[in-house]
C-alpha cells in the first residue's frame, strides 16, 4: 500500500535495500493504519521515508494532505480522528482522553486507579470501556497471568493525550498515573526475592513503557521525590533484565538535581540503586562513592535495614578490587545487622556473601558449606534467582579442583535458571564458567565458542562487562587461540558470536 500511493506522488519512487527497512518501520509505527499509511507514502514527494521516519514523533502533524476527492474527515489522519472523537458522549470522551497517559496499554486496575479516581466518570466504568471497544478506539489483549490489557493504537493514542493536555486535568492524571506505577514497583519489590519473582519480573517488564513515561514526568515536574523511591525499589529489575545503563542515567539525572540533595529515605534508596547499577557496568568508583553516601543517610536517619544495605554495596566493591579481608568485615558487620533485624532474605543472602569472601581466600571447605546454607535459604524463599546466582558460585570450587563434571552440572543448572529469568549478565557468566569448563575437559574449540557467546551476550548490554570478562579469561583465551591457530580461531569465534541467544543457550547446554 506505502508503495502503491508513493507511486501516484513520484512515479520514480521504488523500494531498495537502503529503504526497504525503513519502510517497514514507517508501517509499523503507523500501527498499520491504511489510511495513515497513504498519508505517509503521499509525503514521498517532500521527503525521503528516511525523513518521514524521523517526523512521525508527530504524526498527526505530518499526516495531511489527503486526496482532495475523499470525504473531509477522511482527508487527514487527525480529520478522521477528529470525526470519529465527536461521535463519543461525555463519558466516554473523558475516559478516552485520560486513557491516552497510558504507554503500552493498562490493566482494568489501573485505568480505575488512574481514570476513574475520583469516581466521577458519568457512567459505570465497565460499561465505558466496552463502549470504546465496539468502536475500535481500544483493543484488549490477554497479559500476565490471563489479565486482560487494554491498549491503544499509537497514533489514537497521540490524538487521546492532546486532548488530555488540553483538559485542566492533565496535571492530575498524570500524578495518579506516577503514584499508580509506584506502589506497583513498591508492591514488587519484597515479591522479587519470593517464589513470585519471575511473574513480577514480567508483570515489571509489561508495564516498562508506563515507568519510563513516569520518569519521564518526574524530570520535568516537581514530584521528586516519587522519582527516587521508584529508582530505589526498580534496581532489582534493571539489573536482573539488563536496563544497566537506562536505569543507572535515570537514577543519576534525578540525583544531580539540586533540590535532591538532602538527607531523605528516597535519595538513600537511589543511590543503592545507583551504586548497584554502576557495579553492574564495572564502574567501582561511581559505586563506592554512591554506597558511601548512601550509608551516610541512613546512619543520619538511624535507619538499621539501610545502613545494613549500604554496608553490603561497599563490600561487594572491595570484594572486586580484591581486598576480601576488608570486604569480609564488612559483610560480618552487615550480616549481624540483619540477624538483628530478622530479615530472612538478607539473611540467606548475607550467608551467600560471606560464603563468596571465604572462597576467595581460598577456604573453599568452609565456603562451600556456607553457600549449601544459602542455597537451601533461597530454596525456601523460592528465589529462583538466588538459587541460580548459588550453583553458579558452587561450581566454582569444583573447577577449582577439577571436577569438571560437577562443574558442569551446577553451570547448566544455573543456566537454565538464569534464562527462565532473562537475566543476560548472568548468563553471559554461565556461558564463561562452562567455557573454562570446556577448556579444562580438553574441548578447546568448544571453549573458544562459549566464550565469544559470552562476550556478545555482554556487549548487548554494555561493552564495558565485556572488556573486563575478556581480560579476566585472558590467559583461556590466549591458549585456546595458540592451539586453533589464529585463522580458526576468528573462525570459531566470528561464529559463536553471530549465534543468536537461544542457539547459544542450547549449545551450552547440550554436550
Amino acid at each position: 500500500l506505502f508503495l502503491e500511493r508513493a507511486q501516484a506522488v513520484n512515479p520514480d519512487f521504488k523500494l531498495t535495500d537502503q529503504n526497504a527497512e525503513t519502510v517497514a518501520a514507517i508501517c509499523v509505527r503507523l500501527d498499520g493504519l491504511p489510511l495513515a499509511i497513504e498519508l505517509a507514502a503521499a509525503r514521498v514527494r517532500l521527503f525521503s521515508p528516511q525523513e518521514i521516519h524521523s517526523r512521525l514523533d508527530s504524526c498527526l502533524t505530518l499526516l495531511t494532505g489527503g486526496p482532495r476527492d475523499l470525504p473531509t474527515r477522511q482527508q487527514t489522519l487527525r480529520s478522521a480522528i477528529d470525526w470519529s472523537y465527536g461521535l463519543l458522549n461525555k463519558g466516554e470522551q473523558c475516559l478516552f482522553a485520560r486513557v491516552g497517559v497510558f504507554v503500552g496499554g493498562a490493566t482494568f486496575p489501573a485505568i480505575e486507579a488512574v481514570c476513574n479516581a475520583r469516581g466521577d466518570l458519568p457512567m459505570q466504568l465497565p460499561d465505558v470501556l466496552e463502549s470504546l471497544l465496539d468502536k475500535n478506539l481500544l483493543k484488549q489483549t490477554e497479559a500476565i497471568e490471563g489479565e486482560s490489557r487494554f491498549t491503544m493504537l499509537e497514533t489514537i493514542r497521540e490524538y487521546a493525550l492532546e486532548r488530555l493536555e488540553e483538559s485542566d486535568e492533565a496535571e492530575e492524571i498524570r500524578r495518579l498515573h506516577a503514584q499508580y506505577y509506584l506502589a506497583l514497583a513498591e508492591a514488587a519489590e519484597s515479591e522479587l526475592k519470593s517464589s513470585s519473582q519471575l511473574v513480577w519480573l514480567n508483570k515489571l517488564e509489561a508495564e516498562h513503557d508506563n515507568i519510563r513515561a513516569v520518569f519521564d514526568w518526574v524530570e520535568k515536574s516537581s514530584e521528586l521525590e516519587t522519582g527516587l523511591q521508584l529508582a530505589g525499589v526498580l534496581v532489582f529489575f534493571w539489573s536482573t533484565r539488563g536496563y544497566f545503563i537506562e536505569g543507572r542515567q535515570r537514577t543519576e539525572r534525578l540525583l544531580s538535581r539540586p533540590e535532591a540533595a538532602g538527607a531523605t529515605p528516597g535519595r538513600g534508596k537511589a543511590l543503592l540503586a545507583a551504586s548497584r547499577l554502576a557495579r553492574d557496568q564495572s564502574d567501582q568508583a561511581q559505586a563506592w562513592a554512591y554506597a558511601e553516601e548512601s550509608q551516610a543517610i541512613w546512619r543520619e536517619l538511624g535507619d538499621k535495614e539501610g545502613v545494613a544495605r549500604s554496608l553490603n554495596a561497599l563490600s561487594a566493591v572491595l570484594s572486586d578490587r580484591g581486598d576480601t579481608a576488608a570486604s569480609l568485615a564488612l559483610h560480618e558487620e552487615a550480616f549481624a545487622i540483619f540477624r538483628e533485624l530478622g530479615d530472612k532474605s538478607m539473611i540467606v543472602a548475607g550467608t551467600h556473601n560471606l560464603a563468596l569472601d571465604l572462597y576467595r581466600k581460598g577456604d573453599y571447605e568452609r565456603a562451600k558449606a556456607l553457600l549449601e546454607d544459602s542455597l537451601e535459604g533461597f530454596q525456601e524463599l523460592g528465589d529462583k534467582e538466588g538459587i541460580a546466582l548459588t550453583y553458579i558460585n558452587l561450581a566454582l570450587i569444583p573447577i577449582r579442583l577439577g571436577d569438571y563434571q560437577r562443574a558442569s552440572e551446577l553451570a547448566k543448572a544455573s543456566l537454565a535458571l538464569f534464562h527462565e529469568l532473562n537475566e543476560k549478565r548472568r548468563i553471559g557468566r554461565c556461558f564463561g564458567e562452562l567455557a573454562r569448563i570446556a577448556y579444562g575437559q580438553g574441548q578447546v574449540e568448544r571453549a573458544g565458542r562459549l566464550f565469544a557467546a559470552s562476550a556478545a551476550v555482554l556487549d548487548s548490554i554494555g561493552a564495558r562487562m565485556v572488556q573486563e570478562t575478556t581480560a579476566e579469561w585472558g590467559p583461556y583465551l590466549e591458549a585456546i587461540r595458540n592451539q586453533l591457530g589464529e585463522g580458526q580461531f576468528l573462525v570459531v569465534w566470528e561464529k559463536a558470536w553471530g549465534m543468536a541467544l537461544e542457539d547459544a543457550i542450547a549449545y551450552a547446554l547440550s554436550g
